[in-house]
């Protein structure tokens, strides 16, 4: 079988891409609802014109899927057709696998493209991923031998067999790779099958004898720009709770720090705890957390649709008031999260909110 050769990459790595040896190049584009990744538009623009194929991918976070489906097309869209679109499916705060396909089918049904998806071999062999695999959607595995430093490309079989997809498209053997011009530790990655295979798992035309199909100039993707809700959410913990954020409508550490510290602040008023305000989520904090559900109003309601719409959903309105559009946002957070869908607010659901 053809295979061919390449690396993934993020702004963490100083590889020159065009210098580096590589078939291909899969390029970080974003995270999370609100992240772009700031090497993205020059790491994959230096890679096509390389003459290398290409991939983006999105670092999937804890939010609506869907929200994260939208922000990764916006950023990735000057590419749709010629790079392959990639689910990067592994850190802990991601939703349950139903989360995992509406973000799968939400990419497919825009652009008519089937995304990979990236997980490592434990995730495929312990989460139900039938009905992703069902789907047809194609699996991109980890896993390492060891932390070794693996010299240039050297494939090898999985170790191990798959529970849920036939085959994998493509295989990461290692995180700590080392290639001339690759400015340090590298993923590399071995795609089963040729060139023409990757254009067309893109959805683009495919190419023959190592000659890429022409295509239309690709517009520079614009720059995001920050969400007025997001906005709206900064500026009140700002004005009540002093928070000093930077009022710039992205979701991030800071602002999600703020909310937290904000919850802890009104348990101890209302509660009488005495909890830190260090915006860290713990024991005690959980301990003291409370059951607010539909009818509700106050700050604690608030900070609750503050960060529901951080996450990317839409408690229809940020006016303290506990209603109906609020509590489907709260059901169908803990849906895409593995909890119970009451659409009431507790301890469990605080846990993963915060």
């Amino acid at each position: 079988m053809a295979q061919l050769n390449g690396i993934d990459i993020s702004h963490h790595n100083s590889t020159d891409v065009a210098k580096v040896s590589a078939d291909f190049v899969i390029v970080k584009a974003t995270e999370g609802v609100t992240y772009t990744d700031p090497r993205f538009a020059v790491n994959i623009a230096a890679a096509k014109k390389a003459g290398k194929l290409i991939g983006a991918y999105h670092y999937m976070r804890g939010n609506s899927p869907t929200a994260e489906a939208k922000h990764f097309l916006a950023v990735a869209k000057a590419y749709i057709g010629e790079a392959i679109l990639v689910l990067d499916y592994e850190d802990k705060s991601a939703p349950g696998v139903t989360g995992a396909k509406e973000f799968l089918d939400y990419i497919k049904k825009a652009t008519g493209v089937a995304p990979v998806i990236y997980l490592s071999r434990s995730w495929e062999n312990t989460r139900d991923l039938s009905a992703i695999a069902k789907a047809g959607y194609p699996a991109w595995i980890a896993q390492y031998n060891n932390y070794n430093t693996v010299y240039s490309y050297a494939p090898r079989p999985l170790l191990g067999s798959l529970k849920h997809f036939g085959k994998m498209a493509m295989f990461q053997y290692t995180s700590t790779g080392k290639l001339p011009n690759g400015g340090g530790n590298l993923d590399l990655d071995v795609f089963y099958g040729n060139r023409s295979d990757w254009q067309k798992l893109a959805g683009g035309k495919s190419t023959e004898a190592g000659k890429t199909a022409a295509k239309k100039p690709v517009a520079k993707p614009k720059k995001p720009s920050g969400s007025a809700k997001v906005k709206s959410v900064q500026t009140w913990l700002n004005s009540t709770y002093g928070a000093g954020l930077t009022v710039d409508g992205f979701d991030g550490p800071k602002t999600d720090r703020a909310l937290l510290k904000a919850y802890q602040r009104e348990l101890n008023k209302q509660t009488g705890s005495h909890l830190s305000l260090d915006g860290l989520w713990g024991a005690k904090t959980q301990k003291a957390s409370i059951v607010v559900k539909q009818g509700a109003r106050g700050n604690i309601t608030r900070i609750v649709q503050g960060a529901l719409i951080c996450k990317g959903y839409d408690p229809d309105g940020f006016d303290g008031v506990y209603g109906s559009g609020c509590r489907a946002a709260v059901a169908k957070f803990q849906r895409a999260h593995g909890l119970s869908a009451d659409g009431i607010f507790g301890p469990r659901t605080a846990a993963k909110l915060f």
